[in-house]
């Protein structure tokens, strides 16, 4: 499942979390594992989206080590700590 999260502060904002827990709404808790390396599939044509290399190119100054080499990141993997409804407009907290 994917989640976006609307955040105050500038891009990838999202690094500072690896390694801590986000609480989303009252029930769901997350443990933050690690940052989400993109792969070339987002710049490919999708349905009436054109190629677009540019996204890539985009990313290209966000590189974090990831198991050792450096890559294009955006977005995080967690790990489900307590289960729950996430519904629209839930408040989500580093904790």
């Amino acid at each position: 499942m994917n989640v976006l999260v609307d955040t105050t502060e500038p891009g990838f904002v999202e690094n500072e979390w690896i390694g801590r827990r986000l609480a989303i709404g009252d029930e769901v808790r997350i443990a933050v594992a690690m940052p989400d390396p993109r792969c070339v599939m987002p710049s490919l044509a999708q349905g009436d989206l054109p190629r677009d290399p540019g996204i890539l190119k985009g990313l290209g100054h966000n590189r974090i080590d990831v198991a050792g080499s450096l890559y294009p990141c955006a977005g995080i993997y967690t790990v489900v700590e307590a289960t729950g409804t996430i519904r629209g407009n839930d408040r989500v907290t580093l904790i």
